[in-house]
């Protein structure tokens, strides 16, 4: 397209181009007095400054609306950059990059507060991998680790442990245990396994229960409802105390506890019994 065909004076209409005469333009105005005018070049050699002339002296009123309809819509194209991409019909509307004042260069420098929704996000994605991966809680502090999320966020401060310890961490804790409690509430039965066991690393003792349910599409779900440290004597008493708790904890009523699968010690045997649940022995304790 010639580029003075990009003038107000082409887009407004008032003049069209004759297709034997190079070098004639029409005026399109009705009633015009002068409505052929020579150019006396043609192609984009031709300027646009005799069409200018023309329009102001002769038709004012249709040449200021012809502009300021043009300016207008200069405006706001340059206000934003449209581009359709090529394999979607979809059409993405970019800002127009604009010198930043220099409040805005200080804030976009500045790094994130603590209580910021995205130091939030990174927040919780540590914490989680420190939960998932049994990373210590001393990790979030270690220089490597500070080094590689400097250089990866910059804008990013990662807090102290006590900040994962006291917020964090608890806060993710209550919104599993809530997840649990929906999807014990959702299945009709469910089957418990627990366990008492001694740390490879230290002479300690730990107390499991996990929670073991079929969904209504056939999905298994397996959740730890209870894994603590059981430093008291391995009495029935203690484990049904412990069991119990887990219970009401998570809003879990007997009726729906299929069966609990253990050991076959004595103190097991005996807190299940007193709980009033099915008790099945481990099959493969037992072969053993």
């Amino acid at each position: 397209m010639d580029k003075n065909l990009r003038s107000w004076v082409w887009l407004s209409g008032l003049f069209k181009k004759d297709p034997i005469d190079k070098f004639k333009v029409t005026c399109t105005v009705q009633g015009c007095s002068k409505p052929d005018i020579n150019r006396k070049k043609q192609g984009q050699k031709a300027g646009t400054s005799n069409l200018i002339s023309h329009a102001n002296i002769h038709h004012p009123t249709e040449a200021k609306a012809a502009k300021d309809l043009h300016d207008k819509k200069e405006q706001e194209k340059n206000a934003k950059k449209r581009f359709r991409t090529e394999d979607t019909e979809t059409v993405k509307v970019y800002d127009v990059k604009r010198q930043k004042t220099l409040q805005q260069t200080w804030s976009s420098a500045a790094p994130w507060d603590i209580n910021d929704e995205k130091s939030k996000e990174y927040h919780y994605l540590i914490a989680e991998w420190i939960a998932v991966d049994c990373r210590p809680f001393t990790t979030a502090e270690d220089v490597g680790f500070v080094r590689i999320m400097n250089k990866a966020v910059p804008k990013y401060t990662i807090p102290g442990r006590d900040y994962f310890t006291t917020k964090i961490m608890p806060d993710i804790y209550e919104r599993v245990q809530n997840k649990v409690k929906i999807l014990a509430k959702s299945a009709n039965n469910m089957s418990l396994t627990t366990d008492i066991w001694k740390s490879k690393h230290s002479e300690e003792s730990f107390i499991s229960l996990t929670g073991h349910i079929l969904s209504t599409d056939f999905e298994h779900h397996t959740v730890v409802l209870r894994s603590q440290h059981f430093p008291d004597c391995h009495t029935a008493l203690n484990i049904t105390t412990m069991i119990n708790k887990a219970l009401i904890m998570y809003e879990i009523p007997k009726h729906k506890i299929h069966f609990i699968c253990s050991d076959n010690a004595a103190n097991m045997t005996s807190s299940l019994n007193t709980i009033g649940v099915t008790h099945l022995p481990c099959f493969c304790i037992l072969s053993n």
